[in-house]
């Protein structure tokens, strides 16, 4: 039977290396032009509200709205 398919990486940060590299560079390009980034920090404070509620849910065993962590903040 065995694998059909490499096994996922089990660093988050080796799964993602092209990710984090365009990310990086996307920072510093804005940063020699003046250009605004790609993301804002609204994108940056709804990933960290998603996590929150997956926590949530996971501690209290139901599906959490995102409106209910964003309520709480």
């Amino acid at each position: 039977e065995g694998f059909h398919r490499p096994p996922l990486l089990n660093f988050f940060m080796s799964r993602y290396t092209q990710a984090y590299a365009n990310e990086i560079a996307a920072f510093v390009a804005s940063v020699a032009e003046g250009v605004a980034t790609p993301t804002t920090g609204q994108d940056g404070l709804m990933a960290l509200a998603l996590a929150e509620a997956a926590l949530k849910s996971v501690a209290e065993g139901r599906a959490v709205k995102l409106a209910e962590v964003l309520d709480g903040a």
